[in-house]
């Protein structure tokens, strides 16, 4: 549950900065919180709550808020697609770092910011290529999973507990293991909305 304050604390730091009219000055904003964050990493300096991590957050949270206006212009080639993953790997591969967002882990600034960015523009590319192919199930599962994010965000860490407790030891090979990981996960994450959505909505803040 560390990320429910930290994206609300985000948010609340991002609000200020989403008001400022010149963009260079909210880039310059951001970049100074990536660098804080970084340098709470360095320093081994915490904050409660994991909020440590909330400056590397609001680095991301209004990268997003720059692009959002220019996502069909920034992704309308899909060979682009090809190009961002061959960085995102080649990035991690030359980082050769861990990278863990509850505890701020973020080794090498440049090579795992730009590694993430990478990532990023790979996921929309994608999702914009599938936009494009529309298959109906798919995307009403889509959109379905998204309407539930904070269930399956709340969930997701104690069911892959459950998983390593009572499932790893039996499956030896790891990538056999991962895949019935995956499986069992999304089946109880899936059936946890629906059973939250239908008996208890007011947890989610949601009406019956």
């Amino acid at each position: 549950m560390w990320f429910i304050p930290v994206l609300f604390v985000t948010e609340s730091l991002f609000y200020p900065i989403s008001k400022i009219s010149y963009k260079y000055m909210t880039i310059l904003f951001l970049t100074i919180s990536a660098v804080i964050g970084w340098v709470l990493y360095h320093f081994s300096i915490s904050l409660p709550l994991n909020l440590s991590y909330c400056f590397t957050a609001l680095f991301f949270y209004g990268l997003g808020f720059l692009c959002k206006n220019r996502i069909n212009l920034l992704f309308s080639k899909t060979y682009y697609l090809f190009v961002f993953i061959i960085c995102h790997c080649l990035l991690l591969f030359l980082s050769n770092t861990k990278i863990n967002m509850a505890s701020n882990m973020i080794p090498q600034l440049i090579y795992n910011y730009c590694a993430a960015i990478a990532g990023l523009f790979s996921l929309c590319l994608f999702c914009n290529l599938f936009t494009k192919i529309s298959i109906r199930k798919i995307e009403t599962l889509i959109i379905y999973t998204g309407q539930n994010t904070l269930i399956i965000l709340c969930t997701h860490m104690v069911f892959i507990g459950y998983s390593s407790t009572y499932i790893k030891s039996y499956i030896h090979n790891k990538i056999m293991y991962k895949s019935i990981e995956f499986i069992f996960v999304w089946l109880l994450c899936y059936a946890m909305i629906f059973i939250i959505n239908k008996y208890v909505p007011w947890m989610v803040n949601k009406k019956k």
